[in-house]
């Protein structure tokens, strides 16, 4: 089934501080990477965001590039301005993946999308849904026609600046799919990050450690476990996910009671801020 690609990459990560989640590093790799191999086999692709040349890297040779009106309009504004580029560059294609870049297992799921599709060729698009039975739509496969349509009707009446994504699907006749568990987990805040393992751009491996302060709680990279186990600063080990959950929130909660100063060594690179209301 021939398709297109629409990659949303933009956001303004107000709960990792502003930190771009492109450039978020999981496995070795930056979000926005792994979102480009999760969409290989696209006849086109097109990242949709900020530039990402300082943030995810340089995008490869013939990857499209967009921008939502007004910048950081929402997903809904953000899946026009993709399917826009591709009139720009060659044409639609039949199906449009929509993905966000920031589920690092967001691959998983996509073989399950076009099985739901070739066995129901009667519906207009497969959304994926998560194994605790959440709708994503933004991991999801839609008739191209049938966005374009949808997309030209918002934008005749209330617009498409920060309307949700659920409502300019809502008229769709969707599949739900259900896909491999974690599939549809994204990195929203640094929790999330901890427990998925997800850490900061950086040359070398790093890690986040907590430094609490009065009013909030500091999130600073730090180059080595080795240098964040000897300052006794949260430390991002083990394999079982529920098991890292409870330990990164009790160790913020413990490590923000305390007060304590439990910061990275000198030269560690970039710091960000999640503060507490």
């Amino acid at each position: 089934m021939e398709f297109n690609a629409v990659i949303l990459a933009g956001g303004r990560a107000t709960r990792l501080g502003g930190v771009p989640k492109p450039g978020l590093t999981f496995d070795g790799a930056s979000l926005l990477s792994h979102a480009l191999q999760a969409a290989r086999g696209a006849s086109a692709v097109v990242v949709v965001g900020p530039d990402t040349s300082g943030i995810g890297g340089v995008l490869p040779d013939g990857v499209l590039s967009a921008r939502e009106e007004p910048a950081f309009a929402g997903p809904a504004a953000a899946i026009a301005a993709g399917l826009a580029a591709f009139h720009h560059n060659g044409g639609p294609a039949p199906w449009t993946l929509v993905l966000a870049c920031d589920m690092p297992h967001a691959s998983r799921g996509i073989a399950p999308l076009w099985e739901g599709l070739r066995a129901h060729p009667e519906v207009e698009g497969a959304m994926a849904v998560s194994a605790d039975g959440r709708q994503q739509p933004l991991l999801g496969v839609y008739s191209t026609t049938a966005l374009e349509r949808e997309v030209a009707a918002a934008s005749a009446t209330s617009g498409l600046t920060n309307s949700s994504v659920f409502k300019l699907l809502a008229r769709l006749n969707l599949l739900d799919v259900d896909v491999p568990a974690g599939s549809t987990d994204d990195v929203d805040t640094w929790e999330d990050a901890a427990v998925l393992d997800t850490v900061g751009r950086d040359p070398v491996p790093a890690v986040y450690a907590v430094r609490p302060s009065a009013h909030c709680v500091q999130l600073s990279m730090v180059r080595s476990v080795a240098a964040i186990r000897s300052r006794g600063a949260l430390c991002l080990l083990g394999t079982e996910r529920e098991r890292r959950r409870h330990r990164a929130r009790a160790q913020v909660r413990g490590l923000a009671r305390r007060g304590g100063r439990h910061g990275g060594p000198h030269g560690a690179s970039r710091l960000a801020t999640r503060c507490h209301r």
